[in-house]
């Protein structure tokens, strides 16, 4: 509103010996520009041909920079569809299906043109198809990527998944 106030403390006497003060550069993650995400195939992957997934994984995509906390866009190998009868309700597109759950870190395919990493914001029901959701504990790896770093998808089973979050939550707790 006009008008309001925000408290900001108390100016100190001494606030000009801080100004040019930088953390110690030891203190800085050093993040990756270039990381591999561990994920669980999903069940629209039998949707491509095997060659389309075998790409999908063996590629280095690229985060866009169309991208931000609700979903990352990635740019990479257009995706290849098996022929089939469009089920009823879902339209004539391959990517299309009947609405499903998205869990958070599912990659969706529209239109097998990109790849959409969906992050912790993103909506959790729709019409297209995801192939693999990345396991949790390497979403925060991946949300700290920038446009233009490159990611790397390696499928493994759910109870692989399972262990390593159940893990990663253990180190959390004791930090």
């Amino acid at each position: 509103m006009a008008d309001d106030l925000l408290p900001v403390g108390c100016w100190a006497a001494n606030a000009e010996a801080l100004v040019g003060r930088q953390i110690d550069p030891e203190l800085i993650p050093r993040l990756e520009h270039e990381a591999e995400l561990r994920i669980v195939i999903g069940m629209c992957a039998d949707r491509l041909v095997d060659e389309s997934l075998d790409e999908f994984l063996a590629a280095k995509w690229e985060v866009s920079t169309e991208s931000n906390r609700v979903g990352y866009r990635l740019k990479g190998p257009q995706f290849r569809f098996k022929d089939r009868e469009p089920p009823f309700g879902a339209g004539s597109d391959p990517s299309n299906v009947v609405d499903l759950g998205y869990p958070v870190g599912s990659i969706q395919i529209p239109g097998g043109q990109e790849a959409i990493l969906l992050m912790r914001d993103a909506i959790t029901l729709g019409g297209y198809a995801t192939i693999g959701t990345v396991i949790q504990c390497d979403l925060d790896r991946a949300a700290q990527a920038e446009p233009g770093s490159r990611l790397r998808f390696r499928a493994g089973d759910t109870a692989a998944a399972n262990r390593k979050t159940l893990d990663f939550r253990r180190f959390r707790s004791f930090q």
